[in-house]
């Protein structure tokens, strides 16, 4: 099947919507700043139009209290995984909680903010803990945003790399 190219988003894209929503956008390098009163939204932008998924990262998420889970390691109760079950279960418990917070900002910005709405909004999105790279650095979230138009032999569909969002 040959390769269609649908209409793509690039960098141009972004500030035109940007602009007409009224939100105040800058440039430098490569990454497009959008910010409103509720969010600043950083848009990487890569060269090439096959960007296949978008991570997503986020910042001012509600924190989550891990005291307790230190308290158990300190107790003695173990520091290794697997040394102690229900230290493990509170961690893993606490974790799921950050993910579901970081979720959260998305699920809003996308609910609040026109740009990510349209860059993200229909997507089917998951939390990796390897989004950035494979050492686990940078964990985040990642899009499929056009999965279905890639299954019908459309690619060239975005040229977005990852969009961090910065909850005010």
């Amino acid at each position: 099947m040959a390769k269609n190219i649908v209409t793509k988003v690039d960098a141009q894209y972004i500030y035109d919507m940007a602009e007409a929503e009224g939100f105040s956008v800058s440039e430098r390098k490569g990454y497009y700043t959008i910010e409103d009163d509720n969010f600043k939204v950083y848009i990487s932008t890569g060269s090439t139009y096959n960007s296949k998924k978008v991570r997503i990262y986020t910042e001012g998420y509600e924190d989550v209290d891990f005291t307790p889970a230190y308290e158990m390691e300190a107790a003695g109760a173990g520091i290794r995984r697997g040394e102690n079950e229900a230290v493990d279960k509170m961690f893993d418990k606490l974790n799921r909680q950050v993910v579901k917070n970081k979720k959260a900002v998305i699920d809003e910005a996308i609910a609040k903010n026109s740009v990510v709405r349209a860059l993200v909004g229909n997507a089917k999105y998951g939390f990796w803990k390897t989004a950035g790279c494979s050492c686990g650095c940078s964990a985040g979230h990642i899009a499929d945003a056009y999965p279905r138009l890639r299954r019908l032999g459309f690619y060239g569909v975005s040229a977005v790399e990852d969009i961090r969002i910065v909850k005010k």
